[in-house]
């Protein structure tokens, strides 16, 4: 699950995963480019915030969380709205 609302590009986003082993590392892929990772606490749950790239064109992204030692892989969408003129 991807934080609800559409952030603009430079914002933050949060995405939330569960169903992971106790301590499992897992990776976090923004438009598939890992560049984070978490790992899942005493209840298999991850959160991490990432940021909305300030080049991040308008409309659907997607964030990826993959497991390193079990390979699962899980995919949410998110959107971005276009940044408002100054």
């Amino acid at each position: 699950m991807v934080t609800t609302g559409a952030p603009t590009a430079g914002g933050e986003r949060t995405v939330i995963g569960t169903g992971f082993e106790p301590g499992e590392v897992v990776l976090v892929a923004i438009d598939r480019d890992t560049r984070y990772q978490a790992v899942a606490d005493d209840t298999g749950h991850v959160s991490r915030t990432f940021p909305v790239y300030a080049t991040a064109a308008e409309g659907a992204h997607t964030v990826e969380l993959t497991t390193v030692t079990r390979g699962h892989t899980a995919v949410a969408e998110f959107g971005v709205r276009a940044n408002s003129p100054s």
